[in-house]
C-alpha cells in the first residue's frame, strides 16, 4: 500500500488549475476550488488518486443538490466495490438507493 501513497501524495500535491482547451483560466470554478465540501482539494486529490491506484477507477457522486449554474455541491470519490448496479436505473451505494445520474 506505500506505492498507493507515494501515487497519492504526488498527485494531490500537483498545481490544479482550470482550463479551457489550452488556456489556463483566471478565474477557478468553486468546483474545482473546493470539490467536496467536507474536506480540502488537497484531501480530495488525495482521496480521488488513491482510490483510482486501487481500484483503476471511481466513481463520482453528487451529493447535496447543485448551485443556480447546475454545479454539483460536493463530488464524493466511490470505491467501484461501494457501487451496486441493479439494472440501468437503480443503483446503490453502501446498500442505500441512489439516482443513476448523481
Amino acid at each position: 500500500m506505500a506505492c498507493v501513497r507515494v501515487i497519492a501524495d504526488l498527485t494531490a500535491d500537483a498545481a490544479v488549475g482550470e482550463y479551457s482547451g489550452d488556456t489556463r483560466l483566471d478565474q477557478e470554478s468553486r468546483i474545482v476550488r473546493r470539490p467536496m465540501a467536507s474536506v480540502t482539494r488537497r484531501t480530495w486529490i488525495w482521496l480521488l488518486s488513491a482510490t483510482m491506484a486501487l481500484y483503476n477507477g471511481s466513481y463520482l457522486l453528487r451529493r447535496f443538490g447543485r448551485d443556480a449554474e447546475g454545479v454539483a455541491f460536493t463530488l464524493e470519490p466511490i470505491a467501484p466495490p461501494r457501487v451496486a448496479w441493479l439494472n440501468a436505473s437503480t443503483v446503490h451505494v453502501d446498500g442505500q438507493q441512489v439516482n443513476p445520474l448523481d
